[in-house]
């Protein structure tokens, strides 16, 4: 997969029009030097880095030219925290205790900054309480009365924690604080509700408090954990998997016809890229790759799209699969296509991918409901050594047929399906044209129940 390298170009708008002088102050300070680091999405890039003035005094200078936004200042080894520089106060001093950075932070003139940790302070205190209540929800049955309550008080601080951002944000509207808090706003759903409902009203929802207008947001590592959040929720285990890639291509088409700047757009594209490129999402990474989305152009043409995805066969819906021989029930060898199945499912896996041997025994349990429905299942172990594989038959009950096709790097099976990671699955018509690639059992089974209704 070609990978894109992400440039972010900063409109001068959110550039200092002077220079910010940033003086941090740290009580029982153990380094001689500080550091300050700018975020660039999920990643940070060292700006400036001072010597002790005095003990545990340090100061920065930010020149013009440097962005407006979130930054992270370290006073040591693990030692950090962050600081917003805006172009209203030229001037923030920051007072702390070393041992304990963020519970004893005090800001001199920055109102940006007494906005942002009055709210990181709160939400804090809320997760670890949250994750008291989760660790006890988990030792009760769903009908338990106790567990109710539980969620019941696990909504009501995360309400209590929304209203005070909102609080914030409507008295602060022009901070970007208010920005930074509101792009970490997720909306709270009551726990009693229809999955289904809270689902479409998170879609909906999601992003309706974000500015994604504002550059100034590519500094916050909590943009790309709400662009995942948002795609956390386009998932469902209970639909097959090319429904799930529509699923996906359609909300992330909601997502970037939003107001948003080129370079919040660009990055979100190449985050998606990035994310899905390990998957078996082809159509998604297409899609993200090959579509124009306003005025961004398409990164490549479908046609260049799949030259580039390497030599080897088309396994796209629709295309024939590789037929190849194994052994049957009865110990002679058999071509895939002569196998009487309507529905044949191909899974590759190993001993040593944990996934696999989870996976595994979830697939016995489809296989025993469909197996007199005209299914069968190929189950080909890729371990060098084939007595791992033999053994694991044993152990797992696997009475489906299996095959032994060693990664020695030249097997003509291994490279037309191209298994490049395990468990891998085709699930193919008795004339061998692929009609679902699933990821996981709930996929294979929402397609079956489809084809053998």
């Amino acid at each position: 997969m070609k990978k894109f390298i992400l440039l972010l170009i900063i409109s001068p708008l959110f550039a200092f029009s002077q220079n910010v002088q940033l003086k941090v102050k740290v009580q029982q300070s153990l380094s001689a030097q500080a550091k300050l680091y700018r975020y660039q999405g999920n990643q940070t890039v060292l700006i400036d880095s001072s010597w002790q003035v005095e003990p545990g005094f340090y100061i920065f200078n930010l020149k013009s030219e440097h962005e407006q936004g979130l930054y992270k200042v370290s006073v040591g080894k693990n030692i950090t925290f962050n600081v917003i520089t805006s172009v209203n106060e030229p001037n923030v001093e920051v007072n702390t205790v070393v041992y304990a950075p963020e519970d004893s932070l005090k800001f001199i003139h920055s109102l940006e900054n007494d906005i942002y940790w009055k709210y990181q302070n709160q939400k804090r205190k809320t997760n670890q309480h949250a994750w008291l209540l989760r660790s006890l929800i988990d030792m009760y049955p769903d009908s338990s009365s106790f567990r109710q309550k539980l969620l019941g008080e696990l909504y009501r601080i995360e309400i209590e924690l929304y209203a005070l951002a909102q609080k914030l944000i409507k008295e602060n509207p022009t901070l970007l604080a208010s920005k930074l808090i509101a792009i970490e706003q997720r909306p709270v759903t009551p726990p009693f509700i229809d999955n289904e409902l809270t689902t479409e009203y998170l879609r909906k929802t999601w992003w309706a408090q974000s500015d994604l207008t504002d550059d100034r947001l590519l500094t916050s590592p909590e943009l790309v954990k709400h662009l995942w959040g948002y795609i956390e929720i386009l998932y469902n285990d209970g639909i097959d998997k090319e429904t799930q890639d529509d699923y996906f291509i359609s909300g992330i088409s909601q997502l970037m016809a939003l107001p948003m700047s080129e370079n919040v757009k660009s990055y979100f594209r190449l985050q998606l890229i990035d994310g899905f490129s390990d998957s078996d999402y082809d159509s998604v990474i297409e899609f993200l790759q090959t579509r124009a989305f306003g005025e961004l152009p398409a990164l490549i043409s479908p046609k260049d799209f799949w030259n580039q995805r390497g030599e080897g066969p088309s396994l796209k819906i629709g295309e024939k699969a590789f037929d190849f021989s194994i052994k049957n029930r009865n110990g002679k060898l058999q071509k895939l296509s002569k196998i009487k199945s309507k529905y044949k499912l191909i899974v590759f896996w190993s001993t040593w991918c944990p996934h696999c041997l989870e996976t595994l025994p979830r697939l016995v349990d489809v296989y025993s409901k469909y197996k007199n429905s005209d299914f069968e299942v190929i189950a080909i172990n890729i371990d060098e050594d084939e007595k791992y594989f033999t053994s694991s038959i044993s152990k797992m009950n696997l009475n489906w047929l299996n095959h032994h096709e060693p990664n020695t790097g030249n097997s003509k099976i291994l490279y037309m399906y191209q298994v490049n990671e395990t468990p891998k699955m085709f699930l193919l018509t008795e004339d061998l044209k692929i009609v679902s690639r699933p990821s996981t059992k709930r996929q294979l089974e929402s397609k079956l129940k489809q084809l053998l209704k």
